[in-house]
């Protein structure tokens, strides 16, 4: 059965936010992140429009600081937040952000954590990129591929990047 996804608290909207520019920044700093981007193919206006980031060096931010509540660990220490290294792949709905995925560039295959790191707080939703009142839709696992189709036919069409392909479908999307 669909449930309905509640937007995260308006605390973690401007934190996201405010991440999402600094890593936004970040990127035109660090030519090899950079690159990377470039070498999947986007360009300096894609990039600029979907607001594509990177973020330096595993950060690490307290759960209250974002609007959620705290949790602690086996240990009774308090859980953090952790913004790994890598790209940063924001989703933005009305000048929201209510999504950040991040591309880790020191993943490896043994690594016990994965190569993409969803921050806790974001909508547990597929992310739509584009006008979805257009009559044509593209239902994807990556967010890059979705955002790639979008930088070459967005006049077209919309994507659904579902972030996976064990993710459920929400009331929203599937509305």
């Amino acid at each position: 059965s669909l449930k309905q996804i509640a937007e995260p608290p308006a605390i973690w909207q401007e934190q996201a936010g405010l991440f999402v520019e600094w890593c936004h920044q970040q990127l035109w700093l660090h030519p090899m992140a950079l690159d990377k981007l470039y070498k999947r193919g986007f360009t300096k206006d894609s990039i600029q429009r979907f607001r594509l980031g990177y973020c330096t060096q595993d950060t690490w931010k307290s759960y209250s600081d974002w609007g959620m509540p705290s949790e602690t660990k086996a240990d009774g220490k308090p859980r953090m937040l952790w913004m790994p290294q890598g790209l940063v792949v924001p989703w933005i709905s009305n000048k929201k952000a209510l999504k950040i995925n991040i591309r880790r560039l020191e993943w490896h295959p043994e690594d016990k954590y994965g190569k993409y790191i969803k921050i806790p707080g974001s909508m547990n939703c597929p992310a739509i990129y584009g006008d979805p009142s257009l009559p044509i839709g593209i239902i994807l696992e990556s967010e890059f591929d979705a955002l790639l189709i979008q930088q070459e036919a967005s006049h077209h069409l919309f994507c659904l990047a579902n972030g996976g392909s064990c993710q459920p479908m929400d009331l929203q999307t599937d509305c």
